[in-house]
């Protein structure tokens, strides 16, 4: 795979997690269709987000947190810079312009971090696998799962999708 390739997967890569998690997020090279999973966090840890992207180059994510807010935007990825931008617009009213890139040494992940406009700190992750990214990056943690400032979050179960278009009548 060219180096291209490789980071538009792990934009779009799905990860691999256990039966629990959703069936319909799977690898799909230069296909509108392709999933990734992705976790983040607002405020360092005070409302966490999981949820599903698709596309390849560009595309769609969706997100949700446990308190019931939901985020979904656009983004475009090249791979040529290995660096992507975003609009992400969540129900709250808040939006956030993000941007991308690639990390780590052993296991790659797309991560983002950016201010929305009501001010909070908004800190995005994407990998083939979360968890090995992530034990990567705090190899001497004591819990598993993910770090937003100071407290640790637990890998999601669930990533949600978008909820399917309701035709029009």
């Amino acid at each position: 795979m060219n180096a291209k390739a490789f980071a538009i997967a792990i934009l779009c890569f799905t990860a691999p997690f256990g039966a629990t998690a959703q069936e319909t997020c799977n690898l799909a090279p230069d296909n509108p269709e392709n999933c990734a999973r992705f976790v983040g966090c607002f405020n360092e840890g005070e409302t966490v987000i999981s949820g599903t992207s698709r596309g390849w180059e560009t595309g769609t994510l969706y997100g949700e947190t446990p308190e019931g807010l939901t985020c979904s935007g656009t983004w475009e990825f090249d791979g040529f810079v290995e660096k992507g931008e975003g609009k992400i617009t969540c129900s709250d009213g808040d939006s956030v312009d993000i941007n991308f890139f690639t990390r780590g040494d052993t296991t790659q992940a797309i991560t983002g971090v950016a201010i929305t406009e009501q001010g909070k700190r908004l800190r995005l992750w994407a990998s083939p696998d979360l968890p090995a990214f992530f034990k990567e990056q705090f190899p001497d943690a004591a819990h598993s799962g993910y770090q937003c400032g100071d407290a640790w979050m637990p890998m999601p179960k669930i990533f949600p999708e978008a909820p399917a278009a309701v035709p029009a009548d």
